[in-house]
């Protein structure tokens, strides 16, 4: 009888909720079978009966150009000040949308350029929210320099973010979604959660910041059943250096022009993402410079008589 019913929900195209009404159910058979009003729990037996769920990863944007024009509709966005900050943030911080839109005034010390967010508000299990440590965020000089712009809006509250109709709560879950769609970027292209997996697989591909440290700053849990336990490293100095990597390099992306060769980014940049890797590769000498200089003064002549010359890549010190 109960997979007769769930057929007839997965029979109207739906996935995700045959599983969680099959969920349900036996949490109700399990307390019937725990207080003596049922024998057995027959949702149990249907494991593996329903469709599987298809998994699909959250939209984001991950091309330098394509970040770059999300920074500049950013930069644009007058509708609201406290939206435009909370868009900034996401970006800035790649913390879970969550965590950045429930923000408190009390959890920053803009001094020190740090956001600790405390543990009972992290994506974690009860025991750990109870044991966990703050996830300490560093914070870069252009998020204390919005946050700062924003106080005297809303620091005399609770919430760095509250919602437009009360204080007393932070702003809706949507806010930034909506603001997304208002600026051009629907669900299929990016979403708050995006900003994830944006700076995850930027910072990855394209500043070469050592993967551990970037898993450490998205408070991602440890592998293995005792990994939290006895694996405490957080990175600490190596995520304040990756943050104002990160600002500076979404500032390159944001005021560069659209299309232009990737290679005109600063080699400052470049070297400033191997110092937060945990394994740098050598620094670009001088003689990689010069040749990136004469390259790029070889390429704007030969722009004028359209001829193909070969870029250079500056985070690999090579030709391509």
């Amino acid at each position: 009888m109960l997979l007769q019913t769930l057929r007839r929900v997965e029979a109207r195209g739906a996935r995700e909720l045959p599983h969680s009404l099959m969920e349900a159910c036996s949490q109700v058979f399990r307390h019937g079978v725990s207080t003596g009003r049922c024998e057995r729990n027959p949702a149990a037996d249907l494991r593996g009966a329903l469709k599987p769920v298809l998994t699909r990863h959250v939209s984001a944007i991950v091309e330098p150009d394509q970040v770059g024009d999300l920074m500049r509709a950013i930069d644009g966005y007058h509708s609201q000040p406290v939206t435009r900050t909370a868009l900034l943030l996401s970006a800035l911080l790649f913390q879970r949308p969550g965590s950045i839109r429930q923000m408190e005034w009390a959890e920053l010390d803009l001094e020190a350029g740090m956001w600790s967010i405390p543990s009972a508000k992290m994506k974690r299990t009860k025991r750990e929210k109870i044991n966990g440590r703050p996830h300490l965020v560093p914070l870069a000089p252009q998020a204390v320099s919005a946050l700062k712009d924003l106080h005297p809006r809303t620091g005399s509250g609770r919430f760095v973010f509250p919602a437009l109709t009360t204080v007393k709560r932070p702003m809706s879950e949507n806010t930034v979604r909506v603001a997304l769609r208002r600026l051009g970027f629907d669900n299929e292209t990016m979403t708050p959660h995006g900003f994830r997996a944006m700076a995850r697989t930027v910072m990855v591909e394209r500043l070469n910041v050592a993967p551990d440290v970037i898993e450490a700053q998205l408070a991602h849990g440890k592998s293995g059943p005792l990994g939290a336990a006895y694996d405490r490293t957080e990175f600490l100095e190596q995520r304040r250096a990756m943050m104002k990597t990160w600002a500076n390099y979404l500032e390159e992306l944001r005021d560069r022009q659209p299309g232009k060769d990737r290679s005109a980014l600063s080699v400052e940049s470049v070297d400033a993402a191997r110092g937060a890797s945990d394994n740098p590769t050598p620094p670009i000498g001088t003689e990689a410079l010069q040749r990136f200089k004469t390259w790029g003064h070889v390429r704007g002549a030969a722009r004028s008589k359209s001829t193909s010359i070969p870029a250079v890549d500056v985070s690999r010190d090579r030709i391509v």
